[in-house]
C-alpha cells in the first residue's frame, strides 16, 4: 500500500479593517479563485494568488497574506525543513536547495526528504516526500518557522497569530493511506518551529515514496463583490466532493442561489454553478445528499409578485458538475416558505428518499409545518405529512436532520406559545417522520414552565445511526434569557428527553459569552459536531466556534452530553461572523476520517467562508 503523511498551511486572516464603506475585498484584483506561478530563474519560484503571495528560493518558502489594498498590516512566515533524524541518527538535509516549479508544485530537493508545496488559490499545502525507507527508529522532521507572529495550539493543529487574531493556521499531521484514509501522527510546536514524528511502525508498513500532506483547508467560498449569505453544505461519497450552496442578493427583492463543488481530498474548486439567477426572489437555500444516485437536492423559497410563495428545488449532480431543471415541490395557493431538507445515506436506490419540510400559511391564525418525501427523480413519494399544525398554532422554521437514521428523519421547529391569555414566547418542538411518511410527535423540546418568558429559536437537529427501537436524536437551539442568548442542547430517545445541557457547559467555559445559531451534525461513534456563534458581553464581533461533543452511551447517564473536545475558533478575531452550518462526511455513509465542513457568513463583508476539518 502507498502511505502519505500530511500537514497544511492555510490563510486564516482577520479582515475587520475592510468591513466598512470601503468595498475593497481581501483578494487581488481579478484574481478570485485564480493562481499564477512562475519559475523566475533556476532556483526561484514566485506565486501570486487570490489570498496570498509566496516566494520559494534558497532561503526556503515565504508566505504572506493579501489583506486588501487599504490594509497596512504585513504578515510573513518563512519556513523550511531544517533537520531530519531517524532514531538517533541525523539525515542529511540540503538547506540551501533551490526551488523548481513542476505541475503546480514548488519543490526543494533536500536529500532523502524533499520539501514540496502544492499551490492553490487560497491555501498552500506543505508536504514532505521521503524517497525510501529511512532506517530503524522514528522519523522526526523539524520545520523552522521565522515570523513575528505568536505561536499557539488550535484544535488538533497550531497557529501563528497576532493580538488581533490575524495569521496562519497549520493542520495536524497524519499518515495518508492509499485509499485516502488518514492515521494521525504526532506534531508539536517547538522553539522556533514545528516537529513532526512518524513512528517506525508506519514507516515499516509504508510503500515509498512516503509523503507528508494536508488535513485542514480554509475556503473563501464567495469572497467577491456580491452580497452572499445563508450557506449550507453536503458531502457526496461516490465522487468525494463537498457542495456548498448559498444566497446572493442581486437586488431588492431578487435573491439568487449559487453553489460551489469542491474536491474533498484537496478542497480544490471543481465547479461553480448557478441554481437561480432569474428575476424571481429565491431565498433560504438548503442542500442534502443521497448516497444512492450520487446527487444533491437544493431547495429554496421562491417568491413572486404573481403567485404564492413556493418551495422549489434543483438537483446538483457532482458526477458531472451538472444541475437539473427547476422543480416545484410545494403545491396549492397558500404561501410556503423556510424549507429545509434531509437526505439518505443508504446504498439502495429503491428506498432512497429526500425529506423536505417547510411552513405553510393556512391563515392569519394558523401556520403548519408539513413534510414531503421525494424520490431520486424528484417525484413525490406518498402523501404529504403534517408534522405539526392546528388552529391558533404558528409553526415555522423547520430544521431536518441531514440524513435519516435508517427509519426516518428528525425535524425540529419553532412554535409561538399560545394559551388563554394570548401569545407568549417562541418554543422549540420536535417530530419524527418515517420513511413511510408516518409522523411521531410532536414533543415539546424547550417548553419548560420556568422558561415561559424566554424565546427559543434557530433550531438545528441531527440523528445517530439507529441501534435500538427508538431514534437517538439531538436538538440545538438558541435560548434567549433577558436578551442574552445561549445555545441549549437536548438529547432525545424516541420522544423522551434524556438530557439537557448547553454549549457553554459542555466545554466548561468560564468567560461570559453570548452564544447563538447552533448547527449540528453526526460526528461518528457516539458524538455530535456543533458549530455556533459566540461573542463576549463587551460586544466583540461574533466568532464561529466548532467542537465535538461526546454522548454517554451506558448507565443511568446514557444519552447525556460529555465534555466537548477539539473546541476551535474557526473564524478570526475582529470579523462579525453569523449563520454557521456544519456538515459531516460520516452522515453520508463514509467511514474512516470524520471530516467536517463548517461554513458561515462574514457579516460586515457579506462573504461566505469555510473551513474543512479532517478529524483523525
Amino acid at each position: 500500500m502507498k502511505i502519505q503523511v500530511c500537514t497544511i498551511l492555510h490563510a486564516a486572516f482577520a479582515l475587520a479593517s475592510l468591513a466598512s464603506a470601503d468595498a475593497t475585498k481581501p483578494s487581488f484584483p481579478d484574481m478570485q479563485g485564480q493562481l499564477v506561478a512562475d519559475q523566475l530563474d533556476a532556483r526561484t519560484v514566485a506565486v501570486i494568488a487570490a489570498r496570498y503571495t509566496a516566494n520559494f528560493d534558497e532561503q526556503g518558502a515565504r508566505f504572506a497574506p493579501f489583506l486588501g489594498a487599504t490594509n497596512s498590516k504585513q504578515h510573513e512566515l518563512r519556513m523550511r525543513l531544517a533537520s531530519a533524524t531517524i532514531g538517533e541518527q541525523a539525515i542529511e538535509v540540503v538547506r540551501d536547495a533551490g526551488a523548481t516549479l513542476v505541475a503546480g508544485k514548488a519543490s526543494f530537493e533536500r536529500g532523502l526528504v524533499d520539501e514540496v508545496y502544492e499551490l492553490s488559490a487560497d491555501t498552500i499545502e506543505q508536504t514532505f516526500v521521503v524517497e525510501k525507507h529511512p532506517g530503524a527508529g522514528d522519523l522526526r522532521l523539524r520545520v523552522d518557522i521565522d515570523t513575528q507572529l505568536e505561536p499557539r495550539v488550535e484544535g488538533a493543529g497550531y497557529a501563528f497569530r497576532d493580538a488581533d487574531g490575524e495569521g496562519a493556521s497549520f493542520g495536524a499531521a497524519a499518515v495518508r493511506n492509499a485509499d485516502g484514509s488518514l492515521t494521525s501522527v504526532p506534531s508539536r510546536l517547538v522553539e522556533g518551529g514545528v516537529e513532526i514524528i512518524v513512528p517506525q511502525g508506519l514507516l515499516d508498513a509504508a510503500s515509498y515514496p512516503l509523503v507528508i500532506d494536508p488535513v485542514v483547508s480554509a475556503l473563501a467560498i464567495d469572497n467577491g463583490a456580491s452580497i452572499a449569505t445563508e450557506a449550507d453544505a453536503a458531502y457526496d461519497l461516490s465522487t468525494n466532493t463537498w457542495t456548498v450552496v448559498y444566497q446572493v442578493q442581486a437586488g431588492a427583492g431578487n435573491g439568487d442561489v449559487y453553489c460551489r463543488i469542491y474536491n474533498a481530498s484537496t478542497m480544490a474548486l471543481r465547479a461553480s454553478r448557478i441554481i437561480d439567477a432569474s428575476l424571481e426572489d429565491w431565498t433560504n437555500p438548503k442542500i442534502a445528499n443521497s448516497r444512492a444516485g450520487s446527487r444533491n437536492l437544493v431547495v429554496a423559497t421562491r417568491d413572486s409578485a404573481f403567485a404564492a410563495a413556493a418551495i422549489v428545488g434543483r438537483f446538483v449532480y457532482p458526477v458531472n458538475n451538472d444541475v437539473g431543471p427547476v422543480g416545484l415541490i410545494s403545491t396549492g395557493s397558500m404561501d410556503c416558505y423556510n424549507a429545509d431538507i434531509g437526505g439518505s445515506s443508504g446504498t439502495s436506490s429503491a428506498g432512497a428518499q429526500f425529506c423536505v419540510a417547510y411552513s405553510r400559511s393556512f391563515s392569519d391564525f394558523r401556520v403548519d409545518v408539513v413534510a414531503k418525501r421525494l424520490s431520486l427523480n424528484g417525484t413525490a413519494v406518498g402523501a404529504e405529512s403534517v408534522v405539526s399544525g392546528g388552529t391558533d398554532q404558528f409553526n415555522e422554521r423547520p430544521a431536518v436532520s441531514n440524513v435519516h437514521d435508517g427509519s426516518g428523519w428528525a425535524i425540529a421547529f419553532e412554535r409561538m406559545g399560545w394559551d388563554a391569555s394570548g401569545p407568549f414566547c417562541n418554543q422549540v418542538w420536535g417530530s419524527q417522520v418515517s420513511l413511510a411518511g408516518a409522523v411521531l410527535g410532536p414533543v415539546a423540546v424547550s417548553m419548560l414552565a420556568a422558561d415561559r418568558a424566554n424565546d427559543h429559536d434557530t433550531a438545528s437537529v441531527c440523528v445517530l445511526p439507529r441501534v435500538g427501537p427508538n431514534m437517538r436524536w439531538f436538538v440545538g437551539y438558541t435560548r434567549r434569557v433577558a436578551s442574552n442568548p445561549d445555545v441549549e442542547l437536548v438529547s432525545l430517545d424516541g420522544l423522551a428527553i434524556r438530557a439537557r445541557s448547553s454549549a457553554h457547559a459542555v466545554r466548561a467555559a468560564s468567560a461570559a459569552l453570548f452564544e447563538a445559531q447552533p448547527s449540528l451534525a453526526f460526528a461518528g461513534g457516539s458524538s455530535i459536531a456543533l458549530a455556533f456563534t459566540s461573542t463576549t458581553a463587551a460586544g466583540v464581533g461574533a466568532r464561529i466556534i466548532y467542537m465535538r461533543v461526546p454522548i454517554v452511551t451506558s448507565g443511568i447517564l446514557a444519552g447525556s452530553f460529555g465534555t466537548a473536545n477539539n473546541t476551535t475558533y474557526v473564524s478570526p478575531l475582529g470579523e462579525a461572523c453569523v449563520q454557521p452550518t456544519v456538515a459531516s462526511r460520516l452522515e453520508n455513509g463514509a467511514t474512516g476520517n470524520a471530516d467536517f465542513l463548517v461554513a458561515w457568513t462574514v457579516q460586515g463583508l457579506l462573504d461566505i467562508r469555510g473551513v474543512l476539518f479532517r478529524a483523525l
